[in-house]
């Protein structure tokens, strides 16, 4: 599965595992940080929470059932959150 999430300034894509964090410039993407998490990446949000760049950028993940949130641009794990529900199958 592959899934995007973007702002005016920023883009997160995820390929199954391997997450990627882009910047925007004029005419140009610029590959910042890429990492591999430990489950296939459901959902990406990457609003900014005020004015300018995201500091953070928010992963649902499949398999495990859980939330992270990452540092940017380093794409640390601050976080790790399960959800209710339990594992979910494909």
């Amino acid at each position: 599965m592959s899934v995007v999430g973007g702002n005016p300034l920023q883009i997160v894509c995820a390929a199954g595992s391997e997450l990627y964090y882009l910047e925007i410039g004029k005419g140009s993407f610029t590959l910042i940080g890429d990492c591999v998490l430990e489950n296939e990446v459901a959902c990406l949000d990457i609003s900014p929470l005020g004015e300018g760049k995201a500091h953070l950028v928010a992963v649902g993940l499949w398999t495990d059932v859980a939330a992270l949130v990452l540092k940017l641009p380093s794409l640390e794990v601050l976080t790790k959150e399960p959800l209710k529900g339990g594992t979910f199958r494909k």
